[in-house]
C-alpha cells in the first residue's frame, strides 16, 4: 500500500493522532465499554497490514477509516450472535450448549472433542435401539435428561435393566473403537 514516507518518530505521532480520531468516531458508533477494544483492534490492523516494510510508510487515511468501519461491523455481528445465543430456547443457544457442554469458555479443541463424543454416543445408542427397543428408550431418556417411562416391578429391576443396557452400549462402543 503506497502512502506518505515518515520517520519512525513521525510514525508514532501519526498513529497517536489516528488513534484519537478513531476514538472520536468509535464513541459515536459503539457502546462506551467497547470503544477501546474496537479502536485497538482497528489500530492493530492498520499497523500490521497498512505500514510498509520499514514501518515508515503510512497507509491512506480512507483505507484506515474503512478498517475502522469493518471492525465496528464485526463488533455488531459478534453482538448479534451473542444475543441470539443468550435467548432461552433459541436454536443458537441449543447449538452453543451442545458444542460447549454448558461451559462458558471451552477451548476449540474441547468443544470439538465434546461435539464428536456426543455424535458417536448418539450413533451407538441408535444402533442399540435398533437391537433392543427398551434399552434404546432408556438410554435416550438418560441422554436427554428426561425421566424414563417406568415399567412395573421392583425398583431394583430398573437398576438391573439400566445396568444391562449400559453393558450393551459399552460393548457397541468398544466394537466401534470409541472406548479402549
Amino acid at each position: 500500500m503506497k502512502g506518505m514516507e515518515m520517520r519512525p518518530r513521525e510514525h508514532e505521532l501519526w498513529l497517536g493522532d489516528l488513534r484519537a480520531r478513531f476514538v472520536d468516531v468509535a464513541r459515536k458508533r459503539v457502546p462506551a465499554e467497547a470503544v477501546e477494544d474496537v479502536v485497538q483492534e482497528a489500530l492493530t490492523v492498520v499497523h500490521t497490514k497498512g505500514t510498509g516494510a520499514a514501518e515508515t510508510e503510512r497507509p491512506p487515511l480512507p483505507w484506515c477509516f474503512q478498517v475502522l468501519r469493518n471492525v465496528v461491523g464485526n463488533y455488531y455481528q459478534r453482538q448479534r450472535t451473542r444475543d441470539a445465543a443468550a435467548q432461552p430456547g433459541s436454536a443458537s443457544r441449543a447449538h452453543m450448549e451442545e458444542i460447549t457442554g454448558g461451559r462458558p469458555d471451552p477451548t476449540p479443541l474441547e468443544a470439538l472433542e465434546r461435539s464428536e463424543t456426543a455424535r458417536l454416543l448418539r450413533a451407538a445408542v441408535a444402533e442399540l435401539a435398533s437391537l433392543d427397543r427398551l434399552c434404546g428408550s432408556l438410554l435416550r431418556s438418560l441422554l436427554e435428561e428426561t425421566a424414563p417411562a417406568r415399567r412395573g416391578g421392583a425398583p431394583s429391576t430398573s437398576y438391573v435393566r439400566a445396568f444391562r443396557c449400559r453393558q450393551k452400549l459399552k460393548a457397541i462402543l468398544l466394537r466401534r473403537g470409541v472406548l479402549a
